[in-house]
């Protein structure tokens, strides 16, 4: 749900629990800012998945004049309130890569990701799936790139292979009663990791349930046939103990 905010009036608020108005508003100063809350929990999701210290926000709205000065067409998802381009940071303060960042907004679901720069990255919740090289044009578009791992080499979270079932049966941790995922820690997460490792992941053991957990568990779930959402409930735990 995209809503609309002044900047005078609203600019300190927050939009979600880490990202301010202010923070979205357009640079040519207009009190008006568009924000998309999915947009925003989404944020948070790679937030926490990358386990940022920050996230820093270089453009978020933008009216059509601004769009066009900034190389837009007038009428993106930037103009739209739908977009962000952003920054993020470890804990050591340090700007994570953004090709890390598009991998992981890629494992996250967002519907558009561009690779800016080694430091930048675009995100959107636009109408469509879209995921591109922003420093190669083709014709006037940017490279089309069908998935990021593949593209910036970086090997992927482990893929199941169809039929796969674990060759432990014995679990070394207790298995969680409650749904788990992104940012829970304890037994229950070594628990998940384990399983996953039966399953061919290759997981560090560590009770974290960070970005490589998430993107493993998603991946599990989808060839499990599963819905694929990263939360390990019921149904994911009873595809983890076969």
């Amino acid at each position: 749900m995209v809503k609309t905010y002044s900047l005078k009036k609203n600019g300190d608020e927050f939009i979600t629990k880490h990202f301010r108005v202010r923070e979205i508003a357009c640079k040519d100063g207009t009190d008006k800012c568009l924000g998309d809350l999915v947009l925003f929990d989404k944020l948070e999701e790679l937030r926490a998945a990358l386990n940022c210290s920050k996230i820093t926000i270089n453009s978020g709205y933008r009216t059509p004049a601004w769009d066009k000065k900034s190389g837009g067409s007038g009428s993106g998802f930037h103009t739209k309130g739908q977009a962000a381009d952003i920054k993020c940071y470890g804990q050591d303060g340090k700007i994570i890569s953004a090709k890390t960042v598009c991998c992981t907004a890629q494992d996250l679901g967002f519907n558009g990701i561009g690779y800016i720069n080694a430091e930048s990255s675009h995100v959107d919740t636009g109408g469509r799936v879209w995921r591109g090289d922003e420093t190669i044009k083709v014709n006037g578009v940017y490279k089309s790139v069908p998935d990021f791992y593949t593209y910036f080499k970086i090997d992927a979270p482990h893929k199941t292979p169809a039929g796969a079932t674990s060759d432990i049966k014995t679990p070394l941790y207790p298995e969680p009663t409650k749904n788990l995922t992104l940012g829970d820690t304890g037994d229950g997460v070594k628990w998940i990791q384990e399983r996953l490792n039966m399953f061919g992941a290759n997981l560090t053991i560590d009770g974290k349930y960070g970005a490589q957990t998430f993107a493993a568990v998603r991946r599990f779930q989808q060839d499990m046939h599963l819905i694929v959402d990263g939360i390990v409930g019921v149904k994911t735990r009873e595809k983890l103990k076969n």
